[in-house]
């Protein structure tokens, strides 16, 4: 059976402070609730910007060979642990939790807390969405933005039409083409401007009009199921296809939108501005078509999907998932909508064999309150990509206790550090983290742990999870 490997070193990963205000923070998981009845925690941590991180992945060393006769933990002992965690006041008292640990080799249940029981999953529904993708996308494919035209200029004058083929991660200078480990940032608008101007060369052309065609993408672009309050926020941009930063909108006061209503018509007003930079002067940027007969006159690909998904899943990028949940519908040949993506979502996971009952899916990224999961289920879904050799590495990218992503500041100096995997999941009143822990006689477990009805506030209902899982990690039992 395949194996994933345990982080044994410190990783320097550069995470970059994003201004924003606590909502933004509290949504990508890394402080407490944006409403709290906590006693206050002074300023919140800083959380990662989606510029391009020093480095896209750690590297890996294996710190145990993880045999399948390493001992079976005791499942009383492990269920003990658990009935503690769901009477822990600080998660609910009992009232709340959905809980499952089972050992990967053999699929026995160590411990159960009403894991049938649907509930909401906050970003914990990126675990399903990014396992569809994995299952059925090319991770080897890089999309295309490309910029076309007739062929032939109407006096001095040509008609541009922008693209969009599915780069959300452009940046409006050159791209870093792999410089840096990263898929943000990898292809660049200024790149693309240089392409055109050379096009251009010696036929005249002294002004363009830029159509931007993300048609490819249609459908709505916020899920409906979203509150209107995160749709401002920097974590709830619209899947067009076509964005700068995730459609992120730089150096913005706190009370401004965070996030480009239309991150497609940015992208064509950013390379408006460059083509300008080079000399050719810009009419006018608007929505529309690419002609039928159009040729290609520039293009630039994105980095491999397979790194944007990781990245996803690394920062808990609420509007990679909403695209991946188009990118699914659109493999199948279907319209790019959130309801064709969540049921190709269904269709996917059920032809693997996963138990669906319980599952709602209203969106991609799980923003939406709508969503229900059944903690076996998640379970479920982890035990079968860690049994599946094409596709283990998908759990290779969960974030590590201590070390990368999400869970970068948690589990420090503790025994869960480096040995605990987990999506976390954090909305108004829900706490959540699932994934994967190594126990101290090298056993691999599949953990999920859903909390929903708490009180607002992460910091507490977060210890107590972290507690749980460190003692599993300690278990010598």
């Amino acid at each position: 059976m395949a194996r994933v490997s345990v982080v044994a070193s410190s990783v320097g990963i550069a995470l970059v402070a994003l201004a924003g205000g606590y909502t933004t923070a509290d949504a990508y998981d890394l402080v407490p609730g944006p409403i709290t009845n906590e006693a206050p925690l002074g300023a919140p941590e800083p959380f990662p910007d989606f510029e391009a991180p020093a480095v896209l992945a750690p590297s890996t060393v294996p710190v145990t060979s993880l045999d399948s006769t390493a001992p079976l933990p005791s499942s009383s002992e492990i269920q003990s642990l658990a009935n503690a965690l769901n009477g822990d006041s600080r998660i609910g008292g009992g009232s709340s939790v959905g809980l499952r640990v089972v050992d990967i080799e053999t699929g026995q249940v160590l411990a159960d807390v009403k894991s049938d029981t649907p509930q909401i999953p906050a970003s914990n529904m990126k675990v399903l969405t990014g396992a569809a993708a994995e299952y059925t996308l090319p991770l080897d494919r890089r999309f295309t933005t490309s910029v076309t035209w007739s062929g032939e200029p109407d006096g001095e004058r040509a008609r541009l039409t922008l693209v969009a083929g599915g780069d959300m991660l452009l940046t409006p200078d050159y791209g870093h083409r792999g410089t840096v480990a990263s898929p943000n940032g990898y292809a660049g608008v200024a790149n693309l401007a240089d392409r055109i101007v050379a096009g251009l060369e010696g036929i005249g052309v002294t002004a363009v009009d830029i159509v931007v065609d993300d048609s490819a993408f249609g459908g709505p672009t916020i899920p409906s199921t979203w509150d209107w309050d995160d749709v401002n926020e920097a974590y709830g941009a619209p899947t067009s296809g076509l964005a700068i930063n995730v459609g992120i909108v730089p150096d913005r006061p706190d009370d401004d939108p965070q996030c480009y209503r239309d991150p497609s018509i940015r992208v064509g007003d950013v390379l408006a501005s460059r083509l300008e930079q080079r000399g050719l002067r810009v009419d006018s940027v608007t929505k529309g078509e690419a002609g039928a007969d159009d040729i290609t006159l520039a293009s630039v690909e994105s980095a491999p999907l397979g790194d944007v998904l990781n990245y996803m899943i690394w920062y808990s990028q609420n509007t990679l998932a909403e695209f991946f949940l188009k990118l699914v519908a659109i493999e199948a040949g279907r319209p790019s909508t959130t309801a064709e993506g969540a049921a190709q979502v269904r269709s996917i996971l059920s032809a693997k064999g996963l138990d669906l009952d319980g599952v709602v899916i209203a969106d991609g990224s799980g923003l939406s309150r709508s969503d229900r999961i059944p903690p076996r289920v998640l379970t479920d879904l982890i035990v079968l990509l860690a049994r599946d050799p094409d596709h283990d590495s998908f759990l290779e990218q969960l974030p590590i206790a201590a070390l990368r992503g999400t869970l970068y500041d948690r589990f420090r100096s503790t025994e869960g550090a480096g040995v605990v995997r987990g999506k976390t999941g954090s909305l108004g009143g829900v706490t959540a983290l699932s994934g994967t822990v190594v126990t101290a006689d090298g056993r691999w477990l599949a953990y999920s742990i859903l909390a929903d009805g708490l009180p607002w506030g992460q910091t507490k209902p977060r210890a107590a999870i972290d507690e749980f899982l460190t003692q599993v990690a300690a278990c010598g039992c």
